[in-house]
This record gives structure tokens, sequence and C-alpha cells, in this order.
């Protein structure tokens, strides 16, 4: 395959509805992650959980790498990332904090990792930080689940993650996640809902009828990108869409 013709890869869950993963298979390799078995069962398949991805590192953990080496090497073989595992004990896993290990906002553009310190892996944070990126202690140890993270600004569901940025100068458009689908729990997050590419937001379904949709639309028109809604159905959080 020609650099050319090579697509871009994403990471999502292997949950996320056919007609999304059609849509996205159009213009990007598409790896499609099984569930982690000692993560709570909503969210065991969801990318912001099993992988995090610094530069040209690809952060997962050791038991879930033994269970699906194939597809994390073929994952790692065509994005030409190296594989980096961290060493939670199993059983600790299905709570939190420490089901949240890999969940670090990860934004490329403004050299920054957004993360719980305690409660994030510590070889990811130190080799971030070893790259010139810099840490951004907050509360929420869910933070992937909680940002998209554009060239322009972050749009998060998270108050205090909102507040943090801003202090940094970082653009922050703040929305609620009063009606993000989350199954298993009452909500979710909208890092969750989508990800960010070259100028367009995807999202795991429709904005319509939403509280967030006014905001989330004119974010997007302020910095031109294109929302593409990548399902009819209702907004929900699939732990998001990872851009490789």
């Amino acid at each position: 395959m020609s650099l050319l013709s090579r697509k871009k890869l994403c990471l999502v869950s292997h949950l996320i509805p056919e007609e999304s993963a059609a849509q996205l298979s159009e213009s990007f390799k598409v790896f499609r992650l099984p569930a982690d078995r000692y993560l709570p069962s909503p969210v065991a398949s969801h990318p912001d959980m099993l992988v995090c991805r610094i530069e040209n590192r690809l952060f997962v953990n050791k038991e879930y790498y033994a269970e699906n080496r194939h597809l994390i090497d073929e994952i790692t073989e065509y994005g030409k990332l190296e594989v980096c595992t961290e060493n939670t004990e199993a059983q600790k896993r299905s709570k939190y904090p420490y089901d949240a290990t890999l969940n670090i906002a990860v934004d490329d553009c403004r050299k920054l990792i957004i993360c719980k310190p305690e409660s994030s892996f510590e070889i990811a944070v130190a080799y971030a930080k070893d790259l010139g990126f810099s840490a951004i202690p907050v509360k929420q140890g869910y933070s992937a689940c909680s940002c998209i993270i554009t060239d322009s600004g972050i749009i998060t569901s998270d108050p205090g993650i909102a507040s943090v940025l801003r202090d940094t100068g970082v653009n922050c458009c703040l929305v609620p996640n009063s009606d993000i689908r989350l199954r298993g729990y009452d909500m979710g997050l909208i890092g969750g809902c989508g990800g960010y590419d070259s100028g367009i937001i995807y999202l795991l379904g429709s904005l319509n009828g939403l509280e967030s949709e006014t905001a989330i639309k004119s974010f997007a028109h302020h910095y031109g990108y294109i929302i593409k809604e990548l399902s009819e159905r209702p907004l929900e959080d699939y732990g998001g869409i990872k851009f490789i």
C-alpha cells in the first residue's frame, strides 16, 4: 500500500453501531476493540479505558495485551507504534481509580496531558514529560472520557477540567452531560461520544435536541470545523474514537 493510499487508523469499541463503523471505514482503517474482562462491563471495551497513545507509544494493560496480542500487534504495526504495557493488578482494575490508569487526555496540539496523577499510569506520564508535554493535574480520573481535543480548543463536560484549562489559556467549550447515554450508568461523558481529526468532529450519535447542541455547534462554527454525526441515534458514550 502506498503512503498516499494508506488510511489513518482509528480505535473504537466493538459495540459502536454498525452504521457508525461503516462511515468511519470510508476514511479510516477501523479497529474495533474487544472488552477487557477485568473492567466494569459497561465500559470494558471503551478505547479511553483500554489504551493511551502518546506520540509513538501505545500504552496498554499487560493482561489485556496478553489476551489480545494479535490485534494490538496489528494496530501497532499498522500505526508504526511501540507497545508499552502497564501492570495494574487484575483484581484491582474493576474499581476506580485503578480502572482509569490509562484514561489520560493527550493534547498533541498544545503538548499537554490532562490527568489525575494519583490514578494515572506513571510510566505514561513520565514518558510524556520526557517528550516535553506539560502535565495538567485535575480531580477527574476519567480525563480522556471527559474531553474531545481539537486543534483550537477542548470540548469538555467536566467543569473542573474546564476551569483548570482556562487558567492555562486553553480555549474550552463546557457542555452538560446529563443527556449523554451510557448503558449501565446514569449518564456518559462527551469525550466518550466521539473524537476529532483534521477539522472534523466525529460524534457517535446525533446532537439533535440535546442540551449541548447549541454550544458544540457554536464552537465548531467559530473554528470552521465540520460536525459529522455517525448515527441518527441519540448521542451515546462508547469510550470515544481514538484517531492515530
